[in-house]
């Protein structure tokens, strides 16, 4: 059942509170997802030749964090509608925190994907858990810019990820010693978060009054069946699974195929690729507040799918690394429309609300999870085939023109303008 604890009421009661909330879960997005991600696709060109992998073994260890996420990201978001948010994201920073430290412990092959696989289950809690705390704490018209900024951090992660990975390794003595470290900075992490962390109950979550939501508890079956019922939700899931599954295989691999570049090295590659981190976290931070002031938000997500698409196409397509950071910059500003705002529609549903965005974001993420342990391995038949990373990862990229189509459909629960 739905749970509160009334220690520390009058501080969490307090309406800044809410920002000491999203300044945790942007932490916690910032580290696990965003650095712990950037740096593991940054160490591929190093880690695979240190431990004898092959390509097929290096797509399959990149596939084990989504593969985990799959698995388990539906039963986390239901788990997040019936219990307590802050004890289960507690559990995930710390299983986190043993995924990571794992990384700097073993040389095998198996165990170092079982970790991989560890840090997918971490985020299959913690995702979901991260919206459910923007729809518990934050009224209907801060939901895109909350989202945006939760994503912006990630990026942000990403950025310190990708320029920064290789002299923190060079300043601990390598790459193993590294993700150590890393691995108890999160742990302190997750004690941070049991310390501040505060949970609401249904009844005081502004966003159910604002919708009109039925917050009388149903089975997970029931909530199961309301969500799937609805239109509008299958559309955003259909097109997240298209999307996030080729945005997933182009963020893992972009440093790679980077190196197919005249005069490209590991390093050079990293900080291009990082170019797409810095637009996001620019693009999650600005694009939203444009949105809440028109009032609508499909009119710009699903063009900046494609825009995101097509520049990133050009940007492994150019053979210029000025051209390629340049087109990666913008294609990832596109990001602060094409990616939050499904989420932020899914969100903003009814049907959904906040009484059931820990069940919706659990489904959302397991269709996009499912894409993106796929889409890898497709990766790596296509750039195969076609002797060719970059012509492999431009198929795949295509298919984001599907995710437009689909939310071009879907039905917008408008937003009075901001005056």
């Amino acid at each position: 059942m739905d749970t509160q604890s009334h220690k520390g009421a009058g501080l969490h009661a307090r309406p800044g509170f809410k920002y000491v909330m999203l300044a945790l879960i942007c932490l916690i997005y910032f580290t696990i997802y965003g650095f712990c991600g950037a740096s593991i696709s940054t160490l591929f060109t190093t880690i695979a030749p240190d431990l004898g992998w092959n390509e097929y073994q290096t797509s399959a260890v990149w596939g084990a964090i989504p593969l985990g996420l799959m698995f388990f990201t539906l039963i986390s978001g239901m788990l997040l509608d019936k219990f307590s948010t802050k004890i289960l994201m507690a559990v995930s920073v710390c299983v986190g925190a043993v995924a990571v430290f794992g990384r700097g412990i073993t040389e095998n092959f198996t165990a170092f994907y079982v970790f991989m696989f560890l840090t997918g289950l971490s985020q299959a809690i913690s995702f979901p858990g991260n919206i459910k705390v923007i729809t518990t704490w934050f009224e209907k018209k801060a939901l895109f810019r909350a989202n945006g900024l939760l994503l912006s951090s990630g990026h942000m992660g990403m950025l310190v990820g990708y320029n920064l990975t290789f002299p923190i390794c060079d300043a601990v003595g390598g790459w193993h010693i590294m993700y150590r470290i890393v691995g108890g900075f999160i742990l302190v992490v997750a004690l941070l978060w049991l310390v501040l962390a505060r949970d609401k109950r249904a009844d005081e979550v502004v966003l159910n009054r604002e919708l009109s939501a039925d917050i009388e508890k149903i089975s997970i079956r029931d909530n199961l069946k309301l969500i799937l019922s609805t239109r509008d939700a299958r559309l955003i899931f259909i097109a997240e699974f298209i999307s996030v599954g080729c945005l997933q295989t182009f963020m893992g691999f972009a440093p790679t195929v980077m190196l197919d570049m005249d005069g490209a090295t590991p390093r050079l590659a990293a900080l291009i690729a990082s170019m797409g981190s810095l637009g996001s976290m620019i693009g999650y931070a600005v694009l939203p507040a444009i949105s809440d002031k028109v009032g609508r938000k499909k009119p710009f997500v699903w063009p900046a799918m494609i825009a995101s698409a097509v520049l990133r196409t050009l940007a492994i397509q150019s053979g210029s690394f000025t051209a390629a950071g340049i087109a990666l910059f913008f294609g990832a500003v596109m990001d602060g429309w094409a990616i939050t705002g499904p989420r932020t529609m899914l969100q903003e549903l009814p049907q959904i609300a906040g009484v059931r965005s820990g069940t919706a974001i659990g489904l959302l993420n397991t269709f996009s999870r499912a894409a993106a342990a796929f889409f890898p391995m497709l990766y790596a038949f296509l750039a195969g085939v076609m002797s060719s990373h970059k012509n492999g990862l431009s198929c795949l990229l295509a298919l984001v023109v599907i995710s437009a189509i689909l939310m071009s459909m879907v039905t917008e629960h408008k937003i009075q303008k901001r005056t």
